[in-house]
């Protein structure tokens, strides 16, 4: 790895972690059809520290919302039996606890990694499944949207939620896009949609990080490439920081529909190159 494609790949990491655009998606068409060579090599700590500073960002700007949830269920937690509300669970706690069944089945899929990291060559694949995500977005484009919000979701939505995002770690989908077309589909506010999402991916984004940066010193990372690391993970932050911002104006304006025209049409175009070259 050169400087050059540190802060190549960590701009890409950051714009299309945070769009409905599948950045494996866009890192199988790099790597497969324009010989970005990244991938095929051992940079595990570097993935780690990406994933930590995605993590940031959603924090930057969810942080709050994320530690009012946690710190209530933890209070919540510490209550006896007798103090609880047996009746209906706070606003923040079922929060927590909706979260936790979306997030669960996407983590269990690490299990499964390398039959999925196989599926990463296959760039016909992939495009496959980003005009597939570019139909989903197209798909929520129609939808009104709802008033409801992780509040009072039910655990049927939860769970339909939290297979959608189980699936979409295979290359071509996108976290984001799985879980804001299925919220947005079940009846949910579209600003409730993204926050929600968002809310799912920074829990994820977390222990990955972290079983990464472990698996990296477990086996010894490259400390000369370190300072690589570092920056281009630098650049997934700020780019990531930005690019939630931008998505929101995107979606204040609606022009979702464009973005669902993207991935439809680079979808078809690479799908149509990658079964030709």
């Amino acid at each position: 790895m050169v400087w050059l494609t540190a802060l190549f790949v960590g701009l890409v990491e950051g714009i299309c972690r945070f769009l409905p655009v599948s950045v494996s998606g866009h890192m199988s068409i790099l790597v497969n059809l324009f010989q970005l060579n990244y991938a095929r090599e051992n940079h595990l700590m570097f993935d780690a520290l990406m994933h930590l500073a995605a993590f940031g960002a959603i924090m930057a700007i969810y942080g709050r919302d994320l530690s009012t949830v946690v710190s209530e269920t933890v209070a919540y937690s510490r209550l006896t039996v007798r103090d609880r509300n047996t009746e209906r669970l706070p606003q923040n706690v079922r929060t927590a606890a909706m979260l936790a069944i979306c997030i669960v089945p996407p983590l269990l899929m690490v299990l499964f990694y390398s039959s999925i990291a196989k599926l990463f060559e296959k760039t016909a694949f992939s495009s496959a499944l980003m005009v597939l995500t570019g139909l989903m977005l197209w798909a929520a484009c129609q939808t009104q949207g709802g008033r409801r919000g992780s509040k009072s979701m039910s655990i049927a939505t939860a769970v339909m939620i939290g297979l959608g995002e189980a699936i979409s770690v295979m290359p071509g989908l996108s976290l984001f896009a799985t879980a804001y077309c299925l919220a947005v589909t079940s009846d949910f506010r579209p600003s409730n949609a993204v926050r929600f999402a968002y809310m799912i991916m920074a829990p994820i984004y977390l222990v990955t990080g972290v079983v990464e940066v472990l698996t990296s010193l477990n086996a010894g990372p490259d400390w000369s490439a370190m300072g690589m690391y570092i920056v281009g993970a630098v650049v997934t932050f700020v780019a990531g920081y930005l690019t939630i911002l931008f998505f929101k104006y995107i979606l204040e304006r609606n022009k979702l529909i464009n973005v669902a025209l993207y991935m439809f049409g680079i979808g078809v175009i690479t799908l149509v190159l990658g079964l030709f070259m």
